[in-house]
Parts: C-alpha cells; structure tokens; sequence
C-alpha cells in the first residue's frame, strides 16, 4: 500500500502509526502529489478538501482507479458536495454511497468494470 501526502508532517505521522500498529511492512509512505504516483488500484482513499478532490479529479485521478475499483473521498462540506459530485461523474467516477456527518459528506464511487486508464490526462496537482 502506498500513503502519498503533499506534507512532509504527515508522512512522518504515516511512518510512525504504521510502526506502532505493526504494518510498516504494508504501507510506503511518499511524499508526493497524484503525479508522484504510477499505476492503478483497487481501493483509493483521500481525506482531503473539496477543491483539492475536484483539481484531482481533473488532473486524472480516475487514471489510478482501477477498472472496476473504489474511490472513497472525504473533507467535503455538504454545501460542496454537488461541486464534487459533478467532478466525479466528469471523469467516470460513479458515487454509489454517501454518507453524512453533521455538515461533512463522505462519498464511495466507483470506476465501471472495463473502463481502461487514461494516463495521457494526468497532470501535477
């Protein structure tokens, strides 16, 4: 599993909760952006702003999902939500559960089954 974040504090903080819950084997923290980062996966989890999730969207990130693969997203306000939504849907990324916490939203989407990467769309976030 690879844990990316933009802040060096972070991954840092990955680093050390990966040792005291015994799965450093599993993680490789990076510090990096969506661009930093190759392939495709079966499962991506941001817990990140709004705006940060839609430029993501829009530099590629559905290129990472696998076909048929998860896309989980939060740090969205409810008031952001449509704006987020729409960001998804754009790029072929289909929500299929919400969940609602006071005014923040948690969105699980999902990539459909044969749709290849375009790796051609990413671009530095």
């Amino acid at each position: 599993m690879i844990a990316v974040d933009t802040d060096m504090n972070a991954v840092a903080v990955t680093r050390r909760n990966a040792r005291a819950n015994d799965v450093a084997h599993l993680v490789r923290p990076v510090h990096g952006s969506l661009a930093d980062v190759s392939g495709t996966y079966d499962l991506i989890l941001a817990n990140i702003l709004a705006h940060v999730i839609i430029d993501m969207a829009n530099a590629g990130l559905a290129a990472r999902v696998r076909s048929g693969g998860t896309l989980v997203v939060s740090g969205i306000l409810l008031e952001q939500l449509v704006e987020v939504r729409a960001a998804l849907d754009r790029v072929g990324l289909r929500v299929v559960d919400q969940r609602e916490n006071g005014d923040w939203v948690a969105l699980v989407a999902k990539k459909a089954a044969g749709m290849p990467p375009n790796l051609n769309q990413m671009r530095s976030v």
